[in-house]
């Protein structure tokens, strides 16, 4: 008895390839996978609020890089930069040249529940924003 299963499957797949080039070609909305835009203006000041730690390590990632860009913590990155450059970076001789040993960057921000950030949006966040949406609560516009 042969199994019906093999043709059915291949004859899905095949029309399941047909169906997505059919729409790549007429330019189908269907097919593409777009999330609807958010609803925020470039250069408005934006306040999230994190409402669940991701688990995924890239999602706290994303989350952490957007926490680091608010105006008071890029203040406090911008004034640890400097004491570092100026006393805790290790200058030595290697190899004839001058090696610079730098200490690490420092971290200001931490992603937990509850801690909020406001950032000035702009389109170059969006992706960012979008991905993580679902981990982040927008308190204020």
């Amino acid at each position: 008895m042969a199994a019906p299963h093999a043709s059915t499957k291949t004859g899905t797949t095949a029309a399941k390839k047909t169906a997505t080039t059919a729409a790549k070609k007429t330019g189908s909305a269907a097919s593409t996978k777009t999330a609807a835009p958010l609803s925020i203006k470039p250069g408005a000041k934006v306040t999230f609020k994190v409402i669940k730690i991701p688990a995924s390590e890239s999602s706290r990632k994303t989350i952490f890089r957007l926490m680091r860009m608010e105006d008071r913590v890029q203040k406090a990155l911008t004034k640890l930069a400097k004491k570092r450059a100026k006393t805790d970076n290790r200058h030595q001789q290697r190899g004839g040249r001058t090696w610079i040993a730098r200490k690490t960057a420092s971290r200001v921000v931490v992603v937990k529940k509850g801690a909020s950030f406001t950032i000035s949006y702009s389109n170059q966040l969006a992706p960012d924003i979008r991905s993580v949406q679902k981990y982040l609560e927008q308190t204020s516009k």
